[in-house]
């Protein structure tokens, strides 16, 4: 097959790409969407004018920590379109990064966006009082886990299908609505009606309209 001469930059190398096969895909990651050519040029371009609108130059040392991942690889492509990528392992120690970031000289570091705000499975989810009938009421605490697991067999006993819909009148200061009702039926991909809690004289009307 006849090529084509070769691009001299990374930034022409993706250039080149965009023209001769823009929807071709060119990055993926696992689980995620893939980028095209394009996209991946465009991309790029976008994230080095950014850089230099942050006073980032031509010969600049750019610092790179960020675990393998199209990350990392976008991170690379876009700082060497600009300047001077100086990947580093993102599992070196605080002494190491700052040795090798005065040795460098770098004008910038990039690394992974932190994900500090995300709830982690054995993350305290909830916490509620017993009924207190023997004693004084006890904090009994609750992960995701137990939560996500607990509407996951809720779901499966009632064989919740996505074109149901649950009308909830349990109070939801209590694991009964916020499990049973609410999660459960939001695993299963049901609409749920929330309503002010059980009340006779309305709860057909609501059963009818819901």
């Amino acid at each position: 097959m006849e090529r084509g001469p070769v691009s001299l930059t990374t930034c022409a190398t993706l250039r080149a790409g965009a023209a001769a096969r823009p929807e071709s895909e060119a990055l993926l990651g696992l689980d995620r969407a893939a980028l095209t050519y394009r996209e991946l040029s465009e991309f790029c371009t976008r994230a080095a004018a950014t850089l230099a609108g942050l006073g980032i130059r031509p010969g600049d040392n750019v610092a790179i920590a960020m675990p393998n991942g199209p990350e990392m690889a976008t991170a690379f492509l876009s700082v060497t379109h600009l300047a001077t990528a100086a990947p580093l392992n993102p599992g070196l120690r605080e002494a190491e990064f700052a040795f090798y970031l005065e040795d460098l000289g770098a004008r910038a570091v990039l690394v992974a966006e932190p994900d500090s705000t995300a709830a982690k499975p054995d993350d305290v989810a909830l916490v509620l009082h017993t009924s207190g009938t023997t004693g004084k009421p006890k904090i009994v605490p609750l992960s995701q886990r137990n939560l996500c697991i607990s509407a996951a067999n809720v779901s499966q006993t009632l064989e919740l299908q996505p074109e149901d819909r649950c009308l909830n009148v349990m109070p939801l200061f209590h694991i009964h609505g916020l499990v049973a009702a609410l999660l459960a039926t939001l695993r299963s991909g049901v609409s749920i009606v929330c309503t002010p809690g059980y009340q006779a004289p309305n709860f057909f009307s609501w059963f009818y309209r819901s």
